[in-house]
């Protein structure tokens, strides 16, 4: 009997009971948890946020999407956005990071308030160098 995919979202923040479980799940199958697993990375000092990490690499087509809208939410909360990009992004393939591209260039370009303090557009400012430079 196969596991609803819900039963592997960590219930707290030293439960990585599910992750091995989690890395062998097709984007398809894990789509419907990925919010909830990334909202994890809103404090990276938990342990779990950093073994979320693989999981949520591998999955770059299913969260892209997710990662625009948190980016673009104006009181989206900026260190959580910091951390998508330094961690996430940052590993993601570079055609992924093309996607994100208009998303990074506004946070350069345009950033809200919170977004220069926390230094976020510093971290989207590495990946567009880093697009611009292949």
């Amino acid at each position: 009997m196969k596991k609803d995919v819900k039963d592997y979202l960590p219930q707290h923040h030293l439960d990585n009971f599910y992750i091995d479980e989690m890395l062998e799940l097709t984007e398809e199958e894990i789509k419907p948890i990925l919010l909830d697993l990334i909202t994890w990375l809103k404090d990276m000092s938990k342990a779990i946020a950093n073994q979320l990490l693989p999981v949520l690499i591998k999955n770059p087509n299913a969260l892209e999407d997710i990662i625009k809208e948190i980016l673009d939410g104006e009181k989206t909360d900026t260190i959580w956005k910091y951390n998508i990009i330094a961690y996430v992004v940052k590993e993601f393939p570079l055609e992924n990071k093309q996607n994100l591209k208009k998303t990074l260039e506004r946070i350069v370009n345009k950033p809200y308030k919170y977004e220069t303090i926390y230094e976020t557009d510093i971290a989207a400012k590495a990946i567009l160098n880093e697009i611009e430079s292949k």
